[in-house]
């Protein structure tokens, strides 16, 4: 690889749940804005209901799971679960002409964890708008919103419009179609990431909201100095992006420095120590010489701990300059659009220059002083602005030249960002990021880059695979699924042998037809030859009958009956093998299941993974702990035929 790029939200950046709730609560008040009911502010938001890899249905107002095969395996309409039958009649289609591929504008995929917010609240609205349609009086539509009042201030509606608006409000709901609701779910959402909502709230108190990384910018010094280009590619804007990428680079200073001082102060008990054992004459040269010692060892955890090596004034320093952080990459592009910008060849690059606001006087860091009264470290900009200049890309003078000027930009396309970057080609290029479609998938077959798809969820996953019941629930449905795979064999072999008795059977009939020189006409011409001579034609049915034998009869019967034994007995095997999947399904997710299996198969989230990602992780940082020209090579794959454990 010549260059690795990273997305930045959910993949350099993971955040906490408060997160999603700062779009979950902004969207819900949008909604009332709108004219949803008051209830909608009441709502509670539960990410751990939904699971990154299904498919919603808006027009339906149903979320699903699918295997690899696009069978839905698992579905509900709202928080209501749908029967085995219901998403059988909903999804699987008699003809192959109406089956529904789950794409277009009816079908969202639910492919990074922003999403999570979408899914929540229109489970919800489809809960409501359910219930209002099942409402028959129109006095029961006003309660619903007079509740909702009441639980927000405790007392009744008194604007004295509450019973007209309510009703109102609560008609609106129900006049809507699923495919209305959710398009308004998105409308606000977006809005929240747009109007301040969400990035000015991160702004003010970024810890609350953003997950600390201490391998995030070790991993990044570890590509560039094995010669990688390392480049940021993102949708957010800058004024946001330097919000979080300064967050991230506080921390991973306050933890270097943390480090630092802890390897200081054991280095300096261990001399202390060891002077005080030595005589007065050897005192100082000893001291200095476990002083060194400690340093080294304090540098051989620093490596191991994946923390550079700075100096003695880097080390004392806790927070980060402005745009700071803009120097650990070798390129930047912010508001990329993604994913027009490995679609679009004529979208226009800009020049970002930002200009930081700086503290008023007598306002700097109180926790910068030291015992001298000199300050270290440097205050923290009050805000950050910043200016667009337009950009040809690259000129005759060449990327470095062209660089020297700033490495930070805004839009573009991907003819660009190859130019800036100076790689021969699409599959030289590493790229990180979060979303399946936007990051992943559009990037590897549009552009040919290595992909590298960033899934948190994968760690609990895995522990929760590792757990002692885990492992028993799994033993289990194994087990089952064997007795299963006995019956379907016993099945197999009964229906084989039953078959060619049949055709047996019928061989022999027309053996008998044919000895007795009967001759076979087309029903139309005997019709108009007449029905002359038909008892001569056909010999007595019991002479026919009696070819096959008793004997045979016999031995079909009794095949039919095993065979009916071990249809009952497959058909238990199937519940049991269905009833211990799904308690094994449920100690990952009670709704859904493991995210990379649906039933037995893999699910169609698996499916993408293995078709677009190169490689995927729990988190960015983790390539921290290989080697940054570490080879990866896929894992061998057979196909069926080439089982030899059948």
């Amino acid at each position: 690889m010549e260059a690795i790029g990273f997305d930045m939200d959910y993949t350099l950046a993971q955040y906490k749940p408060e997160f999603d709730l700062l779009a979950y609560a902004g969207a819900a008040e949008k909604l009332v804005d709108m004219g949803y009911p008051k209830e909608v502010l009441t709502y509670q938001y539960d990410p751990t209901r939904f699971s990154r890899g299904l498919v919603l249905d808006k027009v339906k107002g149903n979320l699903l799971k699918m295997d690899r095969f696009k069978y839905v395996r698992v579905a509900s309409h709202g928080s209501r679960r749908l029967t085995r039958e219901g998403r059988q009649k909903a999804y699987r289609k008699d003809s192959v002409d109406t089956a529904p591929t789950y794409t277009g504008l009816e079908y969202v995929n639910i492919d990074t964890q922003f999403q999570i917010v979408d899914a929540a609240l229109f489970e919800q609205l489809v809960d409501l708008k359910d219930r209002l349609q099942a409402v028959p009086l129109a006095s029961e539509l006003k309660d619903l919103d007079q509740e909702a009042s009441k639980n927000e201030s405790g007392e009744d509606d008194e604007s004295g419009d509450g019973d007209e608006d309510g009703l109102s409000r609560s008609q609106f709901v129900a006049s809507k179609s699923y495919l209305e609701l959710f398009t308004d779910i998105r409308a606000c959402v977006d809005m929240c990431h747009r109007d301040g909502v969400i990035k000015d709230q991160v702004a003010k108190d970024p810890s609350r909201y953003i997950v600390e990384d201490p391998n995030l910018f070790p991993m990044l010094q570890q590509f560039r100095l094995a010669g990688k280009k390392v480049f940021l590619l993102t949708n957010s804007y800058y004024d946001y992006t330097d919000t979080v990428m300064t967050f991230l680079l506080d921390a991973h200073l306050k933890h270097v420095a943390s480090t630092a001082s802890a390897a200081s102060a054991s280095a300096s008990a261990s001399a202390s120590a060891s002077a005080s054992e030595e005589d007065d004459d050897d005192e100082d040269d000893d001291g200095d010489g476990d002083v060194g010692a400690e340093d080294a060892g304090a540098e051989e955890d620093a490596y191991t701990n994946r923390t550079p090596v700075l100096s003695v004034a880097e080390t004392r320093r806790t927070s980060a300059l402005p745009g700071e952080w803009a120097n650990h990459f070798d390129l930047v592009v912010v508001g990329a659009c993604k994913p027009a910008f490995m679609l679009n060849p004529k979208l226009s690059l800009f020049r970002v220059q930002p200009h930081y606001s700086t503290c008023p006087e007598g306002e700097g860091d109180a926790e910068s002083a030291d015992a001298d009264g000199e300050k270290e470290g440097e205050c923290t900009p009050l805000q950050v602005d910043y200016s667009l200049k337009n950009s040809d890309g690259v000129g005759p003078e060449g990327a470095s030249a062209f660089l020297r000027e700033g490495i930070v930009f805004q839009g573009g396309n991907w003819l660009q960002l190859h130019a800036m970057l100076g790689v021969s080609a699409g599959n030289k290029v590493l790229y990180v990021g979060d979303h399946t479609y936007s990051d992943i998938l559009r990037s590897k077959r549009t552009l040919g880059w290595r992909t590298c798809l960033v899934i948190p969820e994968l760690e609990g996953e895995m522990d929760m695979a590792a757990q002692a019941e885990s492992i028993e629930a799994r033993a289990a449905w194994e087990a089952v699924r064997s007795v299963q795979a006995k019956c379907d064999e016993r099945v197999d072999a009964l229906s084989l042998e039953l078959c060619r008795t049949d055709l047996l059977e019928l061989s022999l009939i027309h053996d008998v037809v044919l000895s007795s020189g009967i001759e076979f006409y087309d029903e139309e011409e005997d019709e108009e030859e007449g029905d002359e001579d038909e008892d001569e034609d056909y010999e007595d049915e019991d002479e026919e009958g009696d070819a096959y034998g008793d004997e045979e009869r016999s031995k079909r019967e009794a095949l039919a009956e095993a065979l009916a034994d071990e249809l009952e007995a497959q058909s238990e095997a199937k519940k049991e093998v269905r009833s211990s999947l799904a308690l094994y399904h449920q100690r990952f997710h009670s709704r859904w299941g493991q995210i990379f299996v649906a039933g037995s198969m893999d699910s169609r989230f698996a499916k993408q993974v293995a078709d677009y990602a190169c490689v995927y992780t729990t988190r960015a940082s983790d390539f921290a702990y290989v080697s940054p020209t570490r080879d990866f090579r896929p894992i061998a794959q057979r196909m069926p035929h080439d089982q030899t454990d059948l």
